[in-house]
């Protein structure tokens, strides 16, 4: 599902990765600590979260940016070598596109549904016709 955030979101979402996952500029990865809450957060802020420690620390910015940029909007990939584990990335909620340093292998892909796609509408047609089902039997019962 598209979802926007306002600055003031994305301030605190970036807190939250924070608290939930490390960085690990030695072997290239993004981790979650462990025993943490199993609470996901939205891809941007876990970006937001490294370009904060890169301009806060200055030894991270001895190692390459775990991301690269692209021209489209709501599209990042993970520069060459860096990596976030399986297990892990079921914790990132799906709000933009994440790409493996491959350049190829999509890791994250948002979920685009619209509204006809949605549980309400499904749990409502089926009642609907469920209604009309029992509605036709019971005419067809009843004129015989």
């Amino acid at each position: 599902m598209k979802q926007s955030y306002s600055e003031s979101d994305k301030i605190e979402l970036t807190e939250l990765a924070k608290t939930l996952w490390d960085i690990d500029y030695e072997s290239k990865t993004i981790k979650r600590k462990v025993n943490v809450v199993n609470k996901s957060v939205p891809v941007i802020a876990i970006y937001r979260m490294v370009r904060k420690d890169r301009a806060e620390n200055e030894a991270s910015r001895r190692f390459n940016h775990p991301f690269t940029n692209s021209n489209f909007k709501g599209v990042l990939g993970l520069a060459e070598g860096w990596n976030i584990s399986v297990k892990d990335r079921k914790y990132l909620e799906k709000d933009m596109v994440l790409f493996a340093d491959d350049k190829e292998t999509i890791l994250v892909l948002p979920e685009n549904r619209t509204w006809w796609e949605s549980t309400w509408f499904n749990l409502l047609s089926l009642s609907i016709g469920f209604i009309g089902l029992i509605i036709g039997v019971i005419g067809v019962s009843t004129s015989t």
